[in-house]
């Protein structure tokens, strides 16, 4: 019978865990172990875990050393890694995504990973169908935690596991990884997951701040993240996200080092150019644009080989300072009283401003040392890896 340990890292999630736990134990068709690495909760998390039979394992908070923790727990050669507000859709669906796993596999002369397609089970707004096609398309950045991780426990070890320094983006960190020396594989079936930390936090702030963050990610810019300012807040802080610090903040770093704005025309040039077009498919096709893309075909087909150089970054440098000045100048147009306010709204949070440094759970206040490397670097905005 085919085995497979889940792992699900914990901080603070009596609210969301018992539901998943129940659902893996109602899987069929596979032996299945689960472990539960929690981060430090005080809310019951682990003996709510223990209720429902699974495994638990207590580390200091932060999810790479968390997922680590419970890799080393697990004794399943294949691996899955959910978040705790993840939802299965069907009662063979683990079954069957292993089933599905070790067919690429095999069929594929590289290490493969796999990943399920994302569907946000409490919002509506058109921007989730977007972010949900997004997640079935396996390209650069588009995989993260969210939509499961399986893999081969000792592939995992091989290419060093999780970054236990990283305050977040740890999966994205791996991801990179992976695509470097293997590639990703669709599997069969969805995960539903929350659309909380969008609701709270704003659907286009959080877009505008993820965005950002992976520009800023993407070419390793270490003095983003040791400003102090908490890029990714532990659930339970979350709070409304202020775009126009955010502008003053790349502007400041533009103006101290301007060969940081054509490292943001590369990123614009190979991540975000097919993100439009991609958008332009799910304003046309709606749900069925992760399946029907032909504007993105046509991007890849038509744009891209000719772009995707340092020629086609460089003639990105004015559309993209064009861009960051009318967003920029958009959005303080919308700053009237009664429509938007670009402030978190409700009462502080014990004082806490903009510039504070987050909780010491989140342990946001420290970046990883320069020495982790941009194993992301070689052109792949086409995807190529990806196995569907």
């Amino acid at each position: 019978m085919l085995a497979l340990t889940v792992v699900i890292p914990t901080l603070n999630e009596s609210g969301h865990i018992e539901s998943l736990l129940r659902q893996l134990g109602q899987q069929r068709g596979l032996a299945l172990e689960v472990v539960v690495a929690d981060g430090g909760s005080t809310d019951g998390t682990p003996r709510l875990a223990l209720a429902c039979d699974a495994a638990v394992v207590r580390t200091s908070p932060g999810r790479g050393r968390q997922l680590n923790a419970g890799r080393r727990a697990a004794r399943a050669p294949l691996l899955l890694f959910l978040h705790a507000d993840s939802r299965l859709t069907a009662p063979t669906q683990l079954a069957d995504a292993v089933a599905a796993f070790q067919t690429a596999q095999a069929a594929s002369t590289t290490p493969l990973a796999g990943h399920f397609q994302l569907r946000f089970h409490d919002a509506q707004a058109s921007a989730f169908t977007y972010y949900e096609g997004l997640s079935a398309l396996g390209r650069p950045q588009t995989v993260n935690g969210d939509q499961g991780l399986l893999i081969d426990a000792h592939w995992l070890d091989t290419i060093g596991g999780f970054h236990e320094t990283m305050p977040f983006l740890e999966d994205q960190d791996l991801g990179a990884r992976i695509r470097a020396v293997g590639g990703w594989t669709l599997l069969p079936g969805r995960i539903e997951t929350s659309a909380r930390r969008f609701l709270v936090e704003g659907v286009a702030e959080r877009s505008i701040h993820n965005a950002v963050t992976m520009a800023f990610f993407s070419f390793r810019h270490t003095p983003f993240f040791a400003t102090g300012r908490p890029r990714y807040r532990v659930q339970q802080d979350s709070e409304r996200l202020a775009v126009l610090p955010l502008a003053r903040e790349i502007w400041g770093f533009i103006r101290h080092q301007p060969r940081i704005l054509l490292s943001l025309a590369r990123y614009v040039n190979r991540h975000a150019l097919w993100r439009a077009a991609f958008w332009l498919d799910v304003r046309t096709h709606g749900a069925r644009a992760d399946q029907t893309h032909p504007w993105l075909h046509r991007y890849d087909r038509w744009l891209a080989p000719w772009t995707h150089n340092r020629s086609g970054d460089a003639l990105c440098i004015l559309p993209t300072l064009i861009l960051f000045f009318a967003a920029w100048g958009w959005w303080a147009a919308r700053r009237s009283p009664g429509v938007l306010q670009d402030a978190p709204s409700g009462p502080p949070k014990a004082q806490r401003t903009a510039a504070s440094p987050p909780p010491a759970s989140a342990d946001q206040s420290k970046y990883p040392s320069p020495s982790w490397k941009a194993a992301d670097s070689r052109p792949d905005s086409t995807g190529t890896r990806s196995h569907h």
